[in-house]
């Protein structure tokens, strides 16, 4: 689930633990950060800039065809992204607008342009992607975050908090 439709069931209840991106806000909630890292390049096994050492400079995005993450569904990555470009002044050409990592890599894994990932999708190992470490203006660590209803009284929540 997106986080907007994660909130929406915590909300009425049909979910007791979610984890979005960024953090809840709202009153109802309460969070806290799970996991922090960085990002990383997701290229096609093929791409000339897969065969390179090193970090990758932010400026190799530029003018590459780009799997950029929807800016409805998947905002809290886009705006990131955004704001990275844009502090770099570099602009690759967004073709296609996706919400999951995991669609994104299966375009980058087709062949289908380029793409910037959270760390750990480099755990779900397409045999035909390549992941480079980025050279990013600042950091800009992705934050994944767990969320609950504070009025929510599962046992089996408050034990599992406990061990994560």
């Amino acid at each position: 689930m997106v986080t907007r439709d994660q909130l929406e069931a915590l909300s009425e209840g049909a979910l007791d633990l979610g984890l979005i991106r960024p953090s809840a806000t709202r009153a109802d909630l309460t969070s806290r950060t799970a996991v922090r890292e960085g990002l990383l390049a997701a290229l096609p096994v093929r791409h000339p800039l897969a065969a390179v050492d090193g970090p990758m400079p932010i400026e190799d995005f530029a003018g590459e065809d780009f799997l950029m993450y929807s800016s409805v569904e998947a905002r809290y990555f886009h705006e990131l992204l955004i704001s990275v470009f844009r502090a770099a002044d570099v602009w690759p050409v967004f073709t296609q607008y996706l919400t999951q990592v995991h669609s994104i890599l299966a375009l980058v894994n087709g062949g289908w342009g380029v793409a910037l990932v959270p760390e750990s999708a480099a755990q779900m190992r397409y045999s035909g992607i390549v992941f480079r470490q980025v050279a990013l203006p600042g950091p800009q660590p992705v934050e994944l975050n767990l969320v609950w209803r504070r009025s929510n009284d599962n046992p089996a929540l408050e034990a599992l908090l406990r061990h994560l």
